[in-house]
């Protein structure tokens, strides 16, 4: 059959006309909806920040002292301020953050963490790190071997968010089963192999 050009020039004004309203017609209304699903190719083995390479469930439930932004430049987060003399580095913390466990951030909190971090050789080398000091409740210092100029920096990384301290007395398989920390979400459910379940953190 011979198609006419007016036929077509007709038919293609016809969809121009009507052809939004048609597709908007097809189209299924979506429900508005407070979930958001992200599909991963990999599960983690665990989610204790040190044993699994994703970021995504390390940032989600773990704040850290500072962080980066796009231009490399530091910003406080769980540290309002900080300052390096030498080999000693002096973070001052909030004194507004609560985990999701219901304890509070404070120095012995960090200084935890710390300890918890040097246990793991494979992690913490020495050359960075010797010690914690708690100087009072709010005030961490961070000594380390010899001046280490980027340390804030390094700890600007997922790898050293804050867990609180009571989870950090529970043993590494249980810690990565369920981290508690104080970021934006927390752990709600982990159906292995099926699905990570993170809930808003309202604190």
């Amino acid at each position: 059959m011979k198609i006419s050009r007016r036929s077509v020039l007709g038919s293609l004004l016809l969809s121009a006309v009507f052809g939004p309203g048609l597709a908007m017609a097809d189209t299924p209304v979506q429900k508005q909806t407070d979930t958001l699903i992200y599909l991963h190719a990999v599960e983690p083995a665990s989610l204790f920040q040190w044993w699994t390479q994703a970021t995504y469930p390390k940032r989600e439930i773990l704040d850290s002292l500072v962080y980066l932004d796009e231009n490399s430049k530091l910003h406080p987060w769980l540290a309002k301020s900080w300052s390096q003399k030498g080999t000693v580095w002096t973070f001052k913390l909030r004194d507004d953050v609560t985990f999701i466990d219901g304890s509070r951030l404070d120095a012995a909190t960090v200084a935890k963490n710390f300890d918890f971090w040097k246990k793991l050789t494979t992690s913490v080398p020495d050359s960075y790190f010797k010690d914690a000091k708690v100087v009072d409740q709010y005030t961490v210092e961070f000594h380390t071997t010899h001046p280490q100029p980027y340390l804030a920096d390094m700890l600007s990384s997922a790898l050293f968010g804050i867990n609180s301290g009571p989870s950090l007395d529970r043993d590494l398989k249980e810690l990565g089963e369920k981290p508690i920390g104080s970021g934006p979400f927390y752990l709600k459910e982990w159906k292995h192999g099926e699905e990570i379940v993170f809930e808003r953190n309202d604190n």
